[in-house]
């Protein structure tokens, strides 16, 4: 369990506008002060149900997050993803990999569970398909990117161009190039999983050929997973 720290004061210079009314306090690593209801905190993370349940006086907590980062996972907590329409906008991928890491560290079961859904229900909207790859790869999602695989291959095609198509000259953004787990781009460089085609999308072939690529990959997973 992430050790609990001792507020210093003269970080806590400003209070959440949205989150205000509560007996217990969590503070940003930026100095923000957010009061949520005790109940909502044991609801949303066992990490959080255990420092409530060990604390004895103050009912105050701080973070090594920033305040954004607190903030996304308190509305993700009460069911409220409206801000993910806003990154799939204008992404933040920094600000959503430090929400993902966020929501591992700290167990946020709930939190989780919504981005699972909201990533399931975007599958059959144009939704930003650098955000959805690095939502599933950073909760180990294995089988989310299995059916990508499997089903809508041209998810990859920002993060494989060369699979796509040898005239294909875009590429991803490098920061975002780089928050993708070692273990899923040597999974998905195999031909079996992402062949190169000569067109400018991947045809997505029989259901045979789409299910080989789905166990490809998987089987290549698990090799990293052995490996460790």
């Amino acid at each position: 369990m992430p050790p609990r720290k001792k507020v210093k004061t003269q970080n806590s210079n400003s209070t959440s506008s949205r989150w205000n009314n509560g007996d217990f306090e969590l503070v940003s690593s930026d100095g923000t002060t957010f009061r949520v209801p005790t109940y909502q905190l044991q609801a949303a993370s066992t990490v959080f149900r255990d420092m409530v349940e060990t604390c004895s006086g103050e009912k105050r907590v701080e973070l090594d997050e920033k305040d954004s980062t607190v903030d996304w996972f308190l509305r993700l907590s009460t069911g409220n993803v409206s801000f993910l329409e806003s990154l799939c906008m204008k992404p933040n991928w920094s600000g959503t990999l430090e929400l993902l890491h966020f929501v591992k560290k700290y167990d946020c079961a709930m939190a989780t569970n919504q981005l699972k859904i909201y990533l399931r229900l975007q599958s059959t909207s144009p939704w930003n398909p650098h955000l959805r790859v690095l939502i599933a790869m950073h909760l180990n999602l294995t089988h989310e990117i299995a059916n990508m695989i499997e089903n809508e291959p041209d998810v990859f095609r920002w993060l494989r161009p060369s699979a796509f198509s040898s005239s294909e000259t875009d590429l991803p953004p490098y920061d975002l190039f780089c928050m993708i787990p070692h273990r899923y781009l040597w999974a998905l460089s195999s031909p079996d999983v992402l062949p190169r085609t000569r067109s400018s999308h991947y045809i997505r072939g029989s259901d045979h050929d789409a299910l080989a690529r789905r166990e490809s990959f998987l089987c290549l997973l698990a090799q990293t997973e052995n490996a460790k």
